[in-house]
């Protein structure tokens, strides 16, 4: 495997490593609910990964016969914000389906905590879609595609 993939392999798990590490401590701590900008954060940190990991897979299963195959921007771009735009939609309309839910059962004096409305997931996606353009980018810049089928 070429050098510069075996950096972006790396850089791929660390990244992974991080987002599920900084998620899980951020639900133990309730940083989402005290930082206020952390939910931003980890959308961001966590889009990169998630970019990364799909844009991986994606154009090492696009190649066709184990040919090497050279993606364009544009390809790259559509890929990573289609892919983390829907990724990231999907986990909103859960978090947003969560956040009713607690609102609904609760008590008066905890719903200071959640977060609640059409605004938060917004700023999410946002975040999300930035992500996916630094995925882009990343990428872009250290994949080097080779022949598979020689390795």
């Amino acid at each position: 495997m070429i050098k510069s993939n075996r950096v972006l392999l790396s850089l791929t798990a660390g990244l992974v490593i991080i987002s599920v590490t900084l998620s899980v401590m951020a639900y133990q701590n309730f940083w989402f609910w005290r930082l206020w900008w952390f939910d931003n954060v980890l959308h961001f940190i966590s889009a990169i990964s998630a970019g990364l990991v799909f844009l991986l897979v994606y154009f090492i299963v696009a190649r066709q016969d184990g040919q090497p195959i050279s993606p364009t921007w544009t390809e790259v771009l559509l890929a990573a914000t289609s892919s983390i735009f829907a990724l990231g939609f999907i986990w909103e309309l859960f978090e947003f389906s969560i956040d009713k839910y607690w609102a609904a059962s609760v008590a008066v004096k905890q719903l200071a905590m959640i977060e609640i409305g059409f605004g938060d997931s917004i700023w999410d996606l946002i975040s999300d879609i930035f992500g996916a353009l630094v995925a882009s980018r990343i990428f872009k810049s250290t994949y080097t595609e080779t022949n598979y089928d020689k390795i």
